[in-house]
């Protein structure tokens, strides 16, 4: 059975503790370190914070032809800075062929 797991800083992930997703903060560890834990254990969906995905990039970016895991950009305590948004587009774009212009 696949799983999801939930990264970024301590403030951030603390509620998606509290409904049963793992959390992992990375103020106490190296991005691409719990990514690689988390791809050995068949995490299927990790959701990052903006901030943390933003500051990530370049290690997500290895993911981006495989199936599995997949990365959702969510927002942090501070709001939204628009990636996920961003993500939606390019990832329909990349489907389609096409942007359909979403309405934010």
């Amino acid at each position: 059975m696949y799983k999801a797991a939930v990264i970024g800083r301590h403030d951030d992930i603390l509620a998606y503790k509290a409904v049963g997703l793992a959390v992992y903060n990375i103020e106490e560890s190296e991005f691409k370190d719990v990514v690689k834990t988390l791809e050995k254990q068949q995490y299927a969906v990790i959701f990052v914070t903006e901030e943390v995905y933003e500051q990530n990039s370049e290690v997500i970016d290895k993911y981006t032809d495989q199936v599995l895991p997949a990365f959702i950009a969510i927002p942090g305590m501070k709001g939204t800075t628009g990636i996920g948004m961003m993500n939606i587009r390019r990832c329909t774009e990349r489907a389609i062929g096409t942007d359909i212009n979403i309405n934010e």
